[in-house]
């Protein structure tokens, strides 16, 4: 069997108990619960098949739809004159977000070392991003990971929960400030400034929403109640009646993890916030360094709508981590804003892979590393103060 056949199969095995242990307690907010069982499926053909489908979509869009924007012989001969500086930016941005990459879970999780957040984070990376439905394997992975570190289950599942929870929420609410500087940046007309102050009020709303949901538990069953509603009619229009426990769901995510945003939610929020960042710095030193020289430059505030809006790409649960789909949107939006086609499939595959490799190479490391760690460990109980 190949070696990383073996690894795979391995990390599967070790994982296997604790994510469906863990599922069951702290993930029923992300899935919606249904009053009818479910006929019998065979896991190994849906995680095949998944498997086949997002490979089919990454072939489609970087052998496929990308070639259609710039021949990447072109894309490369541009990378391949990029200046020391931008070289050493490149770098520096790149090292950069590796590390921020380590800090929401730091933050939602006191107590917590930054080497042991470093194995965590950064093997759940490579498993979710590499493995067909790693997703999955990539949370039970992490719980297993920070049991074998002393946290005890609670925290654990309180800070994946956090951690997930926080960074789509960032997510959803990047392109709602690219939308904001779009309008603001293209004339402060009053229709532009009507618009502008919706969206700034319907993010208002939302961030609202989450905050008294954890405030008060009445409250957070009334949410669940009413966002119950319009998934319901989602799921009849498709003919799938399903009774959802979206209240309770959202109550039992709020008593595990009240304690711990109420005490850190500041520093959960900028963490997150900086791992978007970060990703952002490093598309925006890529397509500044490959416009160097040319007639056209897309400008700071039209990369960032750009990276805002593609972002929104990675909920298509397709490929790990909005690999393609993501990179798509990019090019097409950078395009609009006036960059060449060679410049913007150059940017945003160098884009991707300095903000995907070398944190897949990183978590390949950092699980041999526990792996051959592990049985040797002795475990030391994690504090468990939340401030």
């Amino acid at each position: 069997m190949a070696t990383g056949d073996l690894l795979i199969r391995e990390t599967h095995d070790s994982v296997r108990s604790a994510a469906g242990a863990t599922f069951n307690r702290m993930w029923e907010l992300a899935r919606m619960e249904s009053s009818q069982k479910a006929r019998p499926r065979s896991g190994r053909g849906r995680q095949i098949i998944s498997g086949i489908i997002a490979l089919g979509v990454v072939v489609l869009v970087f052998a496929v739809l990308l070639p259609q924007f710039a021949d990447y012989g072109d894309a490369w001969e541009t990378v391949k004159h990029l200046s020391v500086v931008a070289i050493a930016a490149l770098s520096i941005t790149t090292l950069f977000n590796i590390i921020v990459y380590v800090w929401p879970f730091q933050a939602a999780l006191p107590g917590l070392s930054l080497g042991n957040a470093f194995v965590v984070r950064h093997t759940s990376f490579m498993v979710s991003n590499v493995v067909p439905a790693g997703g999955a394997v990539g949370l039970g992975l992490q719980y297993s990971m920070l049991s074998g570190f002393g946290v005890p289950a609670s925290q654990a599942a309180a800070a994946i929960g956090i951690t997930a929870t926080w960074n789509i929420l960032v997510t959803v609410l990047l392109p709602v400030i690219a939308v904001v500087i779009s309008l603001l940046t293209g004339g402060a007309s009053p229709s532009k400034l009507a618009i502008a102050a919706a969206v700034v009020v319907l993010s208002a709303v939302i961030v609202y929403l989450l905050i008294v949901a954890f405030r008060s538990d009445t409250v957070a069953r009334r949410i669940g109640d009413l966002a119950a509603i319009p998934v319901q009619a989602v799921f009849r229009l498709a003919g799938r009646d399903r009774t959802l426990a979206l209240a309770d769901s959202l109550s039992d995510f709020r008593a595990s993890t009240v304690e711990v945003i109420r005490a850190r939610w500041a520093r959960v929020t900028l963490t997150n916030l900086l791992m978007q960042l970060a990703q952002f710095a490093i598309l925006f030193v890529a397509i500044s360094a490959i416009q160097t020289g040319s007639t056209h430059q897309v400008t700071l505030a039209e990369t960032f709508v750009a990276f805002g809006l593609a972002r929104l790409a990675s909920f298509v649960p397709i490929t790990p981590g909005g690999l393609g789909t993501v990179d798509a949107a990019l090019v097409a939006i950078l395009v609009s804003f006036g960059a060449s086609n060679p410049e913007s499939v150059a940017s945003v595959l160098l884009w991707r892979g300095l903000s995907y490799f070398p944190q897949v190479i990183l978590g390949v490391v950092t699980l041999l590393v526990w792996r051959k760690t592990q049985p040797a460990r002795v475990a030391k109980p994690v504090a468990s103060n939340p401030v």
